[in-house]
Parts: structure tokens; C-alpha cells; sequence
């Protein structure tokens, strides 16, 4: 198991590579300059974790996957299994962190569809 999470990161560095391209090309199609600025904002954040956690297991892959596990040490181990624990913390904060957000966002869009059916069985 620990062997398909450090090849994963390579499957990792991909969708970067392709949430970066989309990005960009989300921004060279928009067509004003508030649009690009509102996107790149909202998504900039996101892009920087998932950046910050391609570090971390490219990290990780360099200590382990370059050596043989019975050569590390129980040092070695217990650093590398701090920093899976970090990167896995830091991976569930963001899921909590936008799933709350989806909340928010849809609360707020069943608050305005409530209000525009009020507004249209007054007008019926």
C-alpha cells in the first residue's frame, strides 16, 4: 500500500499539470479582466496546497523510494511517517475546508431559488 501512495505522485504532479493548464486557458478565454481576476483568486489558494503536498510526497518518494526498506533506519521511519501523517492532516483540513464551502454555497443558492418562488407565486 505504501508503495501505490508514493507512486501516486507522479498521477498527482499530472492533474496539477492539467488544473494549472485549464486554469490557464480558463483565463485566456474569459472576457474581462474581473472574471480571469475572481477565478484566479478563488483558485490560487487551492493550486498553492496542492503544490505544497506535491512538495511533501515528492519528499517522501525521494527518502523511500530511492533506498531499500531494509536499509532505513527507525529514524528514517518515524520521520517518514510524521511527514505522511502531516500531509494527510493537511489533505483532510482542505476537503473539510471546501466541502464546507459547497455547504455554504449551496444554502446560499436554496435561499435565493426559496426567495425567487415566493416572489413568483405573489406574482401568480
Amino acid at each position: 500500500m505504501l508503495l501505490t501512495w508514493y507512486s501516486s505522485s507522479f498521477s498527482l504532479a499530472k492533474i496539477l499539470k492539467r488544473h494549472r493548464s485549464y486554469f490557464e486557458e480558463k483565463t485566456a478565454l474569459s472576457n474581462g479582466a474581473n472574471d480571469a481576476e475572481l477565478y484566479h483568486g478563488k483558485y490560487e489558494k487551492k493550486i498553492k496546497s496542492f503544490a505544497e503536498l506535491l512538495q511533501t510526497v515528492q519528499s517522501i518518494h525521494r527518502q523511500v523510494g530511492d533506498s531499500n526498506f531494509e536499509e532505513l533506519t527507525l529514524s528514517d521511519l518515524e520521520q517518514t511517517e510524521m511527514q505522511v501523517d502531516a500531509a494527510l492532516r493537511r489533505t483532510r483540513a482542505r476537503k473539510t475546508e471546501l466541502m464546507l464551502e459547497t455547504i455554504n454555497a449551496l444554502n446560499d443558492k436554496e435561499k435565493t431559488l426559496r426567495e425567487e418562488n415566493q416572489r413568483l407565486q405573489t406574482q401568480v
